[in-house]
């Protein structure tokens, strides 16, 4: 019974086996026991539920599986003449489930992605999670390698930001594939991906025939130089999103030695760093909708440039601060089901408000929501949040909340620099030329980093008395209309001028260049030189200035690098018959409160208040 039944028939035929073994002749009569009645009883209900054991074992797996998850995502690979791979990421709101539940979702991915190979056959699925699935749980140390592709992220799995894709595929489209892609990013329904996915029409592009396609590519960056092979190997049309890297590997293959694109370019976009057509929703609410329903070609051109247009009327660096606050507001927003991020409610804005001000502890940041939020809707034609009454008391009682006294950095004085200066070497190297001629630009002209890292050599006139500077672009020139700041030859020591000149000389810079001023350096065994291209950063000429301080025997923590414009500013403040309306034109200020926040007032000239009180 074994045989056609199985381990049940043993346990359920003991009382009658015990009867059968009393018994010295197959023809004698047999008493049957009370045992062996209840094991009849039960084959009479029970045989026809345990009909049917095989006589054999099943034929082993033709398909094998495995498939692992982390917090990161999920892979898995079937073996089969080779290494076929699934892999993924998973979401914000994925990421907080359990590890059974991403387990599970790892099992199904992957078997989606493999559908088409494994149908019609008998698999083996091994995983280590014993919660998850019953045919063979294996220890995580035999699964290393789904578990890899689990924990791997792939940095070059991007994609450009669906409303300008929308925006494109208005101009140059309708696309039809989307050549690099995954089921998180694709742009479109029919897409090639890296991994194999559940939805992917071919995995690795560089295998299909792009022909007869209107293809979208936006490959990886490494991949450009084989995507441009492939696509004029097949001979297709496409759109491709290339970074601006002149410098590039693929640049010369699209760009000719006169600067211009080669004829099989047909036209081109240059996509700003703060786009016009990155915002979410925006080009979907009514107002955009009206303006992008124009048939006539002219006014459909115009629709087209006007939201880049609307934008240029912040700063690139505005609008980028912007569209941060704005997403992480919309990703504060997913995952709550009673949210929307887009229209938005003031309601929920304001539970929003109250947790940036907990979050951050930062009156800042409370300010930059509800400024970037007001700008997104007006933009969309909608109501603002800043003018409604309960967003601003939220705003205020926050700004109360969080208030804290603020720690101004200490201004550099012309001490500080004359010992900068007589620390310097008798045979300077190009480094400590740089730094001082840096220190005494931004010291003499009031200028902040940013404008520092804008001077190009051609911004620079040099003349017997004077030097001249051209600020193309700066913080309160709103207008990009430019200034110019005039610096006197002093003959002393500390002159920027002089110093200016040593720097041009040791860094053998051409004036009518239009490279930037201030380059990182090279060290090579020949000495420093400037490196062709590139300006020196933020964060090294900080760096730079603190060691420099610290070695001087000055505390570093108490400057910064907008010490040197306060330290100038403070030391014109307190020279006697100095005009202020040339002080303030000097410093492009546009405002007195924003001249007097940078100056600080010697305690001689304060004195004089008290002295001329008549007391």
């Amino acid at each position: 019974m074994s045989l056609g039944l199985g381990p049940i028939a043993r346990l359920h035929t003991r009382g009658l086996y015990r009867l059968l073994n009393s018994r010295f002749s197959w023809f004698v009569d047999l008493k049957v026991s009370l045992e062996a009645k209840e094991e009849l009883r039960f084959w009479a209900e029970k045989l026809v539920l345990y009909n049917g054991h095989r006589f054999w074992n099943a034929p082993s797996a033709v398909r094998v599986v495995f498939s692992d998850a982390s917090g990161l995502g999920y892979g898995g690979y079937m073996v089969e003449h080779g290494c076929h791979v699934a892999q993924g990421q998973w979401t914000e709101h994925e990421r907080g489930k359990s590890s059974t539940w991403r387990e599970l979702a790892a099992v199904v991915r992957v078997l989606g992605a493999f559908a088409s190979k494994l149908a019609g056959n008998r698999v083996k699925w091994c995983t280590d999670n014993q919660n998850v699935i019953e045919p063979e749980w294996i220890p995580r140390a035999e699964n290393e390698l789904a578990d890899y592709f689990s924990r791997l992220i792939d940095y070059d799995d991007w994609s450009l930001n669906p409303a300008m894709f929308q925006t494109l595929n208005n101009l140059w489209g309708a696309y039809t594939v989307d050549r690099f892609a995954s089921s998180q990013n694709s742009q479109l329904l029919r897409f090639n991906s890296r991994f194999w996915d559940a939805a992917t029409e071919a995995v690795d592009t560089f295998t299909v025939n792009w022909k007869g396609e209107n293809n979208w590519l936006c490959p990886p960056v490494y991949l450009i130089p084989r995507a441009l092979g492939h696509a004029r190997n097949c001979n297709c049309e496409g759109t491709i999103i290339v970074p601006q890297w002149r410098s590039a590997v693929f640049w010369p293959l699209l760009v000719g030695r006169e600067g211009q694109f080669y004829s099989f370019v047909k036209d081109h976009w240059y996509i700003d760093a703060s786009p016009g057509l990155v915002l979410p929703d925006i080009l979907t609410t009514e107002i955009w909708q009206e303006i992008g329903a124009y048939k006539d070609p002219q006014l459909a051109h115009l629709s087209k440039a006007l939201p880049d247009t609307v934008l240029k009327a912040r700063a690139d660096a505005t609008v980028k601060k912007y569209l941060g606050a704005f997403n992480r507001w919309s990703r504060w927003a997913e995952p709550k089901t009673e949210i929307t991020s887009f229209p938005v409610s003031t309601t929920q804005f304001v539970l929003y408000l109250q947790h940036v001000g907990e979050a951050t502890k930062s009156k800042a940041a409370v300010v930059e929501a509800v400024n970037a939020i007001s700008w997104i809707q007006r933009m969309a034609g909608q109501e603002e949040v800043s003018h409604n009454g309960l967003v601003k008391l939220v705003m205020e009682g926050l700004q109360r909340q969080l208030a804290r006294p603020k720690e101004k950095k200490e201004s550099i004085t012309v001490e500080m620099l004359q010992e900068k200066v007589d620390a310097m070497s008798k045979t300077p190297s190009l480094s400590e030329v740089r730094l001082a001629a840096i220190c005494l630009l931004a010291f003499a002209g009031f200028l902040r980093f940013s404008e520092i890292a804008g001077i190009r050599c051609c911004d620079v006139t040099i003349s017997a008395t004077k030097m001249v500077l051209n600020i193309v672009s700066s913080q309160t020139d709103q207008f990009r209309q430019g200034d110019q700041v005039p610096m006197a030859r002093s003959g002393s020591v500390t002159c920027p001028v002089a110093m200016m000149e040593r720097y041009i000389k040791l860094g053998r810079l051409e004036l009518s260049s239009t490279g930037c001023l201030f380059r990182p350096l090279v060290h090579t065994k020949n000495g420093e030189s400037l490196r062709p291209t590139g300006s020196i950063s933020y964060t090294r000429l900080r760096e730079i200035v603190m060691d420099k301080l610290k070695n001087l025997g000055y505390d570093p923590n108490r400057y910064g690098l907008h010490s040197f414009r306060a330290g100038g500013a403070t030391a014109a403040a307190n020279a006697p018959g100095l005009k202020d309306r040339l002080f303030k034109r000097h410093g492009r200020w546009k405002s007195e409160s924003a001249k007097d926040g940078y100056v600080k007032d010697s305690e001689e000239r304060r004195l004089e208040v008290s002295k001329r009180i008549g007391l």
